[in-house]
């Protein structure tokens, strides 16, 4: 029995040495595809039997590290998105075991685009920041033109002329609008349901500095189902127009709001969804000129 349990024991250890050393071979070549593919300039190659070399090896050494930090630096010069994956192998390197024992120029040598690297990544947030500004700002002057009889910084005269409904309302001071005067000027509330769209507009000045739609409105939407689908179509529209936003999840029992805000410069566009619990539900878009407060 005993000789038994040896000779099974002897089998296991045989055999387990030699997928040890089977993996080691194939690790070795691997590494060596690597460098043939490095020296022919296919960096993804590279990468790719580095990556095997690798897992063949069950961890990674500062030689396999270094070479793929050579090839994802080649790969980062000519596509920014390998920024991410560079930085995090140079770390790995820099935290290797055997770092200490390795070649002292080619440590230095990690260590200068390391250094390099971080300049670009900043360079490239700074980059990003104002493309996303630019398209903000191109994005906010479109929306403001889909409201051509709404354009901030009209006159009190020039709105009388292409609302004169609205402005009857305000000579007859009806109580379907009222005007309330503050610090930045005189706010103009509509309630009448018949006058759609702009339901709240501000002039401060004699110029028009923000103004207030209703984009859609559904009175009887169980489970807000209508008014979920239309308010993620105007959510996708900006999106694409004004750049991605995070929205803001709020309301009270009863109310789920939700909005988003973009701002370039002093311009702002401002969307809100209200939905309640009774299938009544509503989206605002709202536009302002800082400039003009």
């Amino acid at each position: 029995m005993h000789k038994y349990l040896l000779f099974l024991l002897c089998c296991v250890f045989f055999n387990v040495t030699s997928f040890a050393q089977i993996n080691q071979v194939e690790a070795k070549a691997a590494y060596l595809l690597a460098e043939e593919s490095y020296a022919k300039g296919d960096m993804k190659s590279t990468v790719q039997y580095l990556d095997e070399a690798g897992n063949k090896l069950g961890s990674v050494n500062a030689k396999i590290l270094y070479l793929k930090i050579m090839a994802q630096r080649e790969l980062a010069n000519a596509d920014q998105s390998y920024f991410a994956k560079l930085d995090s192998t140079i770390a790995l390197f820099q935290k290797s075991p055997d770092i200490s024992t390795f070649n002292e120029d080619k440590i230095l040598e990690v260590a200068k685009i390391k250094v390099q690297l971080k300049k670009e990544i900043s360079q490239k947030k700074i980059d990003n920041e104002l493309k996303e500004k630019a398209k903000a700002r191109a994005g906010i002057s479109a929306v403001e033109r889909d409201y051509p009889d709404w354009p901030l910084g009209a006159s009190l005269a020039t709105l009388r002329g292409k609302h004169p409904d609205i402005f009857k309302l305000i000579d007859d001071k009806s109580k379907d609008i009222s005007v309330l005067k503050g610090k930045y000027g005189e706010l103009y509330i509509i309630y009448r349901e018949d006058i759609k769209g702009v339901y709240k507009f501000k002039m401060k000045g004699d110029k028009l500095n923000e103004f207030h739609l209703e984009l859609y409105k559904f009175i009887d939407d169980p489970g807000n189902e209508k008014g979920k689908e239309a308010f993620a179509k105007i959510v996708e529209d900006l999106q694409g127009r004004l750049g991605s936003q995070v929205p803001k999840i709020g309301g009270v029992e009863g109310l789920r709001t939700e909005s988003y805000i973009w701002k370039e410069g002093t311009k702002q566009v401002f969307l809100m969804g209200n939905f309640y619990s009774t299938g009544r539900n509503s989206a605002t878009i709202s536009i302002y000129d800082y400039a003009l407060f």
